[in-house]
């Protein structure tokens, strides 16, 4: 029974998804920075190759202080992703007192809201969004001054003209650069499959019906 009870352990283990971490981490403060004026969805394009689960998404708060409107007054970030046909998959409000993580030196970082279930993203291409308040958005070249988790890989930097969430559909034209702009972080989604459960509890009561038989 030891035996039996050790596989199904196992079993529930390997199931569990990782610790949540984010997919962009910024690495220092000396990356070419922009501020915009106008009211923009500034994002990015992205790939999965396997299966991951969104648990929170997140925005940039320049010095950490809260996201402001132009004229200073506070203000909350909404923030999506969608499907490559444009279709909003998950979405949510980033607001100046959520907790903030990955802060640099200036106060600076990314602001998270947990979603409430975790959203699995399926291997494909996706667009992540969030409504710039005019004074929180940075650009960061790729490769010098963030780094990327291994399960996404980044396309390019992708922006929309408004001031609601919208898809942002248009392709930075003039550099490689992301726009970060917004964020999420993700569990590992690797589940399994019931098949697989399946043989390891058989495999389980086999072994301990043949030691009873011995």
């Amino acid at each position: 029974m030891r035996l039996l009870f050790v596989v199904l352990i196992s079993l529930v283990l390997s199931a569990l998804p990782a610790a949540a971490g984010p997919v962009v981490t910024v690495l220092s403060d000396s990356g070419n920075v922009y501020f915009h004026s106008g009211s923009y969805v500034l994002g990015w394009e992205f790939i999965v190759a396997s299966p991951v689960q969104v648990t929170s998404l997140g925005f940039w708060d320049y010095l950490g202080d809260g996201f402001h409107t132009v004229t200073g007054g506070p203000a909350s970030v909404d923030v999506g992703i969608w499907s490559a046909d444009q279709t909003l998959l998950v979405s949510t409000t980033v607001a100046g007192t959520d907790s903030i993580s990955n802060v640099l030196s200036d106060g600076s970082g990314f602001r998270f809201d947990s979603l409430t279930s975790p959203y699995t993203l399926q291997p494909g291409t996706y667009y992540i969004g969030g409504t710039n308040n005019s004074t929180e958005s940075y650009v960061f070249y790729p490769g010098s001054s963030v780094s990327y988790d291994p399960a996404v890989t980044w396309l390019s930097g992708q922006y929309a003209y408004s001031d609601t969430l919208v898809f942002p559909g248009t392709t930075d034209c003039c550099t490689p650069a992301g726009w970060f702009g917004p964020n999420f972080t993700i569990g590992s989604d690797a589940v399994p499959e019931p098949g697989t459960g399946v043989l390891c509890v058989g495999a389980g009561l086999w072994l301990v019906w043949r030691k009873r038989r011995r």
